[in-house]
């Protein structure tokens, strides 16, 4: 197979921007992984970054390469669906404020 025919990673994954605060999304997952690179969390190849004040960009990488299928694609934005209608479903991180001695 030439190099030209393998498919681009990039072009496989796969991306929503949710309503949902960066916060939210970091206190949901922060039992699964520990944040790191610069304050992004990654799990695998994929990465959650700050959108805007109130929504969070994610994106869902493979790691290896993949066959393209229908069924590649349904399970991806289905997954997708899953972690943003449970981290919607997270209550809001609270901030807690030193007490003055």
């Amino acid at each position: 197979m030439s190099t030209s025919m393998i498919p681009d990673l990039g072009s496989l994954s796969f991306w929503r921007i949710a309503d949902i605060p960066f916060q939210t999304w970091v206190t949901a997952l922060d039992g699964w992984l520990r944040p790191r690179h610069g304050g992004e969390l990654w799990f695998g190849a994929s990465q959650l970054d700050r959108w805007s004040s109130s929504s969070t960009a994610l994106e869902l990488i493979p790691s290896r390469l993949v066959r393209p299928t229908a069924g590649y694609f349904q399970a991806g934005r289905l997954l997708l669906d899953s972690l943003t209608c449970s981290v919607s479903q997270y209550p809001e991180p609270r901030v807690t404020r030193p007490i003055a001695c």
